[in-house]
């Protein structure tokens, strides 16, 4: 996922805008991309966002007659875990469809079945593990 920040800045030219996360500054490079939209507006570009990106962000501008900053805190959580704890049921013969959301790509998905079968029924678990970051 890209996030945009945004500021807006107001002083004498020429200022010196630094991008800074966790007390680090931010070197203008593709996976934190500096912007200068012109008329003292700045963005900070984050090409995917990763749970490792997390924490606070500042924004300092400033120039030969002081200085001003901004922040902002981020929070990049992973997505929850399918629950595998349920089960349900299946009649032989009939379709059985099944749905899994994807929230990065490219993923391949690996389907694993697990039947628990009984003298009345059948019950089926379905899991789809997500890959590791």
């Amino acid at each position: 996922m890209t996030l945009i920040s945004n500021v807006q800045t107001t002083g004498t030219p020429p200022l010196k805008v630094v991008w800074v996360h966790n007390d680090v500054p931010l070197v203008d490079c593709p996976e934190f991309r500096h912007i200068d939209y012109g008329h003292g507006r700045y963005g900070l570009r984050l090409a995917d966002a990763f749970t490792h990106d997390s924490g606070v962000y500042f924004c300092e501008a400033y120039n030969r007659h002081g200085d001003a900053e901004s922040w902002c805190r981020l929070i990049v959580s992973e997505p929850p875990a399918p629950d595998c704890s349920r089960p349900f049921k299946y009649v032989l013969g009939r379709q059985l469809a099944a749905r899994a959301a994807i929230w990065e790509g490219p993923v391949v998905i690996v389907i694993n079945w697990i039947a628990a079968a009984s003298s009345s029924s059948s019950s089926f678990f379905f899991c789809v593990p997500l890959p590791a970051h």
